[in-house]
């Protein structure tokens, strides 16, 4: 049976957020993430925020995340036994 990879990684971008990431990266926010960082629909919001995800598929693809504005760091991952 194969080992299933957890990755968990923190995205920063102002703006409205790449909702379309949430399905395509198979990701969801974690930690103290709040909704309204993520709910914000002004495209003029200029405040910079980090919100925490996890995903279990492959990771997250930088550079998709980076064509919607939006840069990825802190990228770790785990194998479940």
């Amino acid at each position: 049976m194969p080992k299933a990879k957890r990755t968990w990684f923190v995205v920063s971008g102002s703006g409205t957020f790449p909702y379309d990431m949430l399905r395509y990266d198979e990701c969801w926010p974690t930690g103290d993430t709040s909704e309204l960082s993520i709910c914000s629909h002004d495209p003029d919001y200029i405040e910079k925020r980090e919100i925490s995800m996890c995903t279990e598929s492959s990771g997250p693809t930088v550079d998709r995340w980076r064509s919607f504005g939006w840069s990825v760091s802190k990228i770790e991952s785990t194998y479940n036994l």
